[in-house]
């Protein structure tokens, strides 16, 4: 899912999407493409929309990372479900997964667990607290 405004980080989102921002030395969706590549799951479908162009020029076809990446375009930001009912009609599970969350879950426990489960779907989240150490 890469095809948000990133609103609430504008002006860095300005000239680029959200998932475009560096983190490090790379782009976080680079770092998301490579988790999952790595991992054994090359084959990517990244929902765009906001500043399309600067996603796919920099991905391409995913070759350069070892991945198979194709393009669903919003004409409009759907959202998350909006998008997934753009997704041509896949065989087997998928994981859904937005451009811009660092994350080192581990797909293949991951697919292990929803496969046992025997569900629908599965969603995988993980707990944070920030204290803030000023006051509110």
């Amino acid at each position: 899912m890469a095809g948000g405004r990133g609103m609430r980080l504008h002006p860095l989102t300005e000239k680029l999407p959200k998932p475009m921002l560096q983190v490090g030395t790379k782009p976080m969706l680079q770092g998301v493409i490579e988790g999952l590549v790595g991992q054994g799951f090359p084959d990517i479908i990244l929902a765009v929309h906001y500043k399309a162009k600067l996603i796919e020029g920099y991905f391409g076809d995913g070759s350069q990372f070892n991945a198979n990446i194709k393009y669903i375009h919003e004409k409009k930001p759907l959202g998350t479900a909006g998008a997934l009912r753009l997704l041509p009609t896949l065989k087997g599970s998928v994981i859904v997964a937005n451009a811009d969350i660092i994350t080192d879950v581990d797909y293949n426990d991951l697919m292990r667990f929803h496969n046992d489960s025997g569900t629908l779907a599965t969603i995988c989240l993980a707990l944070h607290q920030y204290q803030v150490p000023f006051g509110v």
